[in-house]
This record gives C-alpha cells, structure tokens and sequence, in this order.
C-alpha cells in the first residue's frame, strides 16, 4: 500500500511538472509572437494616432518588416494623414512599393489637397518613367504655384536632358515669378542641360537682377552644368560683397575637375564668413582633396566657429581618409579635453568612413567611458553602432547586453543583432525574452527573434 502511494505521488509529481513546463512554453511561444501580432493588429485595426506612433517607432528601428501590411492599408485608408505619414515612410526607406497608388491618387483623386499632392509628388520624383514624367510637365503652369514648382523639381531629378528644352522655354516666359524661376534653373542644372547655359549666367549679372536668391541658384546651376566655359564667371564671384553668393560660387567648383578648381576652394577656407569656410571645408571632402589636409586638420582644431566649421572640417578630412587625416580623428576621439561636439563628430565620421579600421579605438573609448555614472558620450556611440552592418560587432553588442545603468544600450543591442542577423546570439536574445525585467526588453527581444 505504501509503495502504491509513493508511486501515485511520484506520478502525480511527473505530470505536474510537465503541465508546468507545456504551460512555460507557452509563455515562451506567446511572448516570441507578440509583438508582430500585435503590431499586424495595430496596423489593421488602430485608429490613425496609434499607427503613426508605430511608424515612428518603427523609422526608430530602421524597420521594414511591416512594409506590406502598410501598402495594403495605405490603398484602403480613406485617412490623408495616415495615408502621407506611410508615404513618407516609404520615401524615407527609398522604398517604391507605393509607386503605383501615388501616381494614380496624383491623376485620378480630385479630393485630395494640393499640399497631399506635393508629397506624393516628392515620393515618385525617385521613380519616374516616362508616363510619370510626361505628366509631371503638364502641372508646370498649374494655379497652384507651390504645386507646379514640385513637378518642376520632380522633373529635374528625372535624369532626362530631353525635358531641358521645355524648362529653357518656361525660364525665357518674362511672364513667370521669380519664385518659379528659381525652380526652373534649379532643375535645368540637376538635368545638366547646357544650351541653357547662356540664359541662366545672365542672373549673375548685377545689372539683370537683384534677387539674391535667383543670383545663388543660378551660380549653383552653372557649377551642375560643368561647362568650363563658366568657371571664369563663377571664379570672378568670389570678390562679391555677398558671402552667401561665395558659399555658393565655392559649391558650384565642386562640380568640376579638382586640378582646376582645388587651389581656390582651399583659399576658401580663410574667409571670413563661417558659411563660405563650411562649403569649402564639404567640397574638399567630396574632392577628396589630399592638398588641403594640413590646413583641414588646423581648422579642425583652431577654427572660430567651434560648431559649424570645426565639424565640417572633422567630416573632410574623414571623408579624404589619409592616414594622416584618420590618425588626427582617432587622436581627437580619445581626446577628453576636445570639444564633446567635435569628438562626437569625430566618431560619427569614423564609423561611416573607417569602422573597420577604427573599431580598436572605438572600443577603448566605450570601455573608457563605461564606468562612469552617466555618459552621453557612451550612448551616442552604441546607438550608432546599432546603425551599422558589421560583423565584427558582435563582442561590442553582447557587452551592451549588461550595461545595467540604463535600457538604452540593450535597446541598442538588439537592434544592432537584428540588423546583422547574428544568428548566434539568438540563444542569448532568447533569454532577454523571456527573463529580463524591463518589459520594453522582453518586448524587443521577441521581436528580434522573429527575425533570427
């Protein structure tokens, strides 16, 4: 009898504890599905304000899992609003899903307002084809002026020279704005149309226009068209009083050949407006202008304008990526007496241009800066990193999995995993899911999950 006892106790015991774990396992399975459920429902059944929020939230993330459930609601939404924050969202994502619904709403939608048009217009602007284009030219002499300098914008990003012709034509109309004359030149440079070379230098005469907005676009629009006709007209720009027509003389000589132009926009960075020396400091970058380092990394350290030309002059010379240029970077990273503003531009730059290269210095820095009670500096850089399609981060996002003075870092984390699809963390992702405290965690670990 008492061994019938214990044995019924001991069976009792068995299936209990397989009734507790079948029931953990559900646990497990319902937290690993959540998130996705309840953001499909959320999408499919949530008014406009909690869809939105979901959008930021999900631009935080950098997060394109959604993506058709949010056309199908796009193309039954009668919401404009919900409708231009999805369109944005795709434009953000340079996602073309929503191509055919936008183009179709723009021809065929007489509710919708003019400003709904101009974001849609802005949307497939990246996506023309002949028919949207052809119709993009039919809105030019539109009543509503802001509506028509979109599609003259639009227009100008097509890539297709053959629409110059009747842009040239519109500029000549003495019947036009100003305003739409700005658009014009705008996108006869952009489709480098160079038979309108002629017309568009006549607005860098002082005695055609006083406009200073018309004067800058047409310098601007002459650099696009990189006809070395005009570079002497461009040069003679920089004795004008105007230091925002200099900033812009010196954009204009980035478009054309470095030996021909290098001397000048290095002698722009000794102007005396902070703006003329920014433009200077982002062509040489864009030259990749080993010529102007020495003086890039004075500025970098000595230049007046702490914010603005100090940082402009950081990202050249990351961008030029000499091994001069890099070591001053990683010097001015590690550097705490540096400016925070200068030493996180500084990092930034790193990671676009050098991560791999930089990785060792980036790591000292985060173990520097880990002890402390709070660091912005530590924040800034693993939420970078987060941002970032490398492999060899792996060991820096399972350190970030136990900061413990804040959420922040393993919010940071996870987000990097998923992007990398590190697979072989998913076991310690899994645990985060079904253990960690913070429900923004477990939350966000599941989610990761799924994508694993």
């Amino acid at each position: 009898m008492y061994k019938k006892s214990v044995f019924v106790l001991f069976l009792f015991f068995i299936i209990s504890a397989a009734v507790l774990l079948s029931a953990e396992d559900d646990k497990k399975t319902e937290k690993n599905t959540t998130v996705r459920e309840e953001r499909i429902e959320t999408i499919k059944y949530g008014i406009d304000a909690e869809v939105i929020n979901l959008i930021t939230d999900l631009k935080k993330e950098n997060n394109t899992d959604y993506n058709d459930e949010l056309l199908k609601l796009v193309k039954t939404s009668r919401n404009n609003t919900l409708r231009e924050t999805v369109i944005g969202f795709f434009k953000d994502q340079k996602n073309p899903q929503a191509v055919n619904f936008a183009f179709d709403q723009i021809q065929n939608n007489y509710l919708l307002s003019n400003e709904s048009i101009i974001k849609y217009i802005s949307y497939i602007s990246d996506y023309q084809n002949s028919g949207i284009t052809d119709y993009l030219v039919t809105l030019f002499n539109h009543e509503n002026e802001p509506l028509a300098d979109a599609a003259i914008d639009a227009v100008g990003k097509s890539g297709e020279s053959a629409y110059g012709k009747k842009l040239l034509e519109l500029l000549k109309d003495s019947d036009i704005s100003d305003s739409k004359k700005i658009h014009v030149i705008g996108a006869l440079g952009k489709l480098k149309y160079k038979e309108a070379g002629e017309e568009i230098a006549k607005y860098l005469e002082k005695d055609y226009t006083d406009n200073r907005s018309l004067r800058w676009k047409a310098c601007v629009a002459l650099g696009e068209l990189g006809d070395e006709n005009s570079l002497p007209i461009i040069i003679n720009l920089f004795s004008d009083n105007d230091p925002y027509l200099r900033k812009y003389a010196i954009e204009s000589l980035g478009y054309f050949p470095p030996e021909k132009t290098e001397d000048i926009v290095i002698e722009g960075l000794r102007d005396s407006s902070w703006r003329v020396r920014i433009s200077a400091a982002q062509s040489l970058g864009h030259m990749k202008s080993k010529k102007a380092v020495p003086i890039l990394i004075y500025k970098a350290k000595k230049d007046p304008d702490i914010k603005n030309v100090r940082n402009a002059s950081i990202k050249a010379l990351s961008e030029i990526g000499t091994s001069d240029s890099l070591k001053f970077l990683r010097e001015m990273l590690s550097d705490d007496k540096t400016n925070i503003q200068n030493r996180t531009t500084a990092l930034a730059a790193l990671i676009e241009t050098d991560l791999g290269g930089s990785l060792k210095y980036i790591s000292e820095l985060i173990d520097t800066e880990w002890g402390k009670p709070s660091s912005y500096l530590l924040d800034y850089t693993c939420k970078l990193l987060s941002r970032e399609k490398n492999g060899k981060l792996k060991d820096l996002y399972t350190k970030m999995l136990t900061y413990t003075k804040t959420a922040n870092l393993k919010i940071y984390a996870l987000r990097g995993i998923k992007l990398n699809k590190m697979t072989s963390l998913k076991e310690t992702v899994q645990k985060l899911a079904e253990d960690d405290k913070d429900k923004r965690i477990q939350h966000l670990a599941s989610d990761v999950l799924d994508s694993l």
